[in-house]
């Protein structure tokens, strides 16, 4: 015979395991929370059917498990107004629902959308990298248009194949791609000092070359006095002696070319972005001082037909 106690005891003995099933739920939201955090989540489980004998609200038929905004909660169809859904918080939520929602299958089902909303932003992510490397890549392989431009009137084809050589291989082979960009800018500038001097070029070197230029050609004079309005020029204040500078160090402590050993460096390791710094730098240089030496020729040209 079932006593009153009995009942209550059963009733008590229930109530704590529902409470047991909101508290697992709350865990779970809070995992979620943290794993996906930075990520903007919706998901939902499958639907699941109400026993109308066993919960109050007679008008709703079924329920779902959503999480949305690092939260769970319970979402359901309106009877009145077809395609409006409601949602309440958990802790709100009728017990039975709670034990509805808490069933492997529908906790699951949850799990495997968010798993799915995952994999789509991995695959847009992925795809939108993808179009960004390749839109990159291509930017990249060839000198920009302008730059093509003042090559070709400056007439320097020779240069843009081999500038464009090194930038074909950037994110294959850096240290080539390097090696190649250091060696179009010492042919610019052995070029231009045989232009001023007979016998050509006594160094071989980036620096070595880039103080020879400074020293037996004027095509740095107007750049330095513009730096230094008195005329008391100091090279390694100039802008141009940090970039060639900097591409000298690149190309004697990285490249291969000057016997250096790849193993040898914990720190061995040019990226593609300094490769196309390097080869960018190199351009601008380049058509930089062909177009001093061109203006320059132009001057001597006007002054010699003013003097006649």
């Amino acid at each position: 015979m079932v006593s009153t106690n009995d009942i209550q005891v059963q009733a008590s003995n229930l109530r704590r395991k529902q409470d047991r099933l909101l508290q697992s739920l709350m865990q779970l939201e809070a995992q979620l929370k943290q794993s996906v955090a930075g990520f903007n989540i919706q998901a939902l489980s499958h639907s699941i059917n109400i026993d109308k004998d066993s919960v109050t609200d007679q008008e709703v038929l079924e329920v779902r498990l959503k999480f949305d905004k690092d939260k769970l909660c319970a979402v359901y169809p309106s009877a009145i107004f077809k395609g409006t859904e409601y949602s309440t918080a958990l802790s709100d939520c009728d017990p039975n629902w709670v034990r509805l929602l808490s069933r492997p299958s529908v906790v699951q089902s949850l799990l495997a959308n968010i798993g799915e909303s995952l994999n789509s932003m991995d695959d847009d992510v992925a795809l939108a990298s993808e179009e960004l490397d390749r839109l990159l890549s291509r930017q990249s392989q060839e000198l920009c248009k302008t730059q093509l431009e003042d090559l070709g009137r400056l007439e320097a084809f020779e240069l843009i194949g081999s500038l464009n050589s090194a930038r074909r291989i950037i994110g294959i082979d850096n240290l080539s791609s390097l090696t190649k960009t250091a060696a179009c800018l010492e042919s610019v500038l052995k070029q231009l000092i045989r232009e001023y001097r007979e016998g050509g070029a006594k160094k071989r070197s980036l620096m070595p070359l880039f103080r020879e230029l400074d020293s037996t050609t004027p095509l740095l004079d107007d750049l330095e006095k513009g730096i230094n309005p008195e005329g008391a020029t100091n090279l390694n204040e100039t802008f141009f002696w940090g970039i060639f500078y900097g591409l000298a160090n690149l190309r004697n402590q990285r490249s291969d070319s000057h016997g250096n050993d790849p193993a040898a460096k914990d720190d061995y390791f040019v990226k593609d972005h300094h490769a196309r710094f390097a080869n960018q730098l190199a351009t601008v240089v380049s058509i930089f001082l062909l177009q001093e030496h061109q203006e320059h020729l132009k001057k001597v040209k006007s002054d010699g037909c003013d003097a006649g």
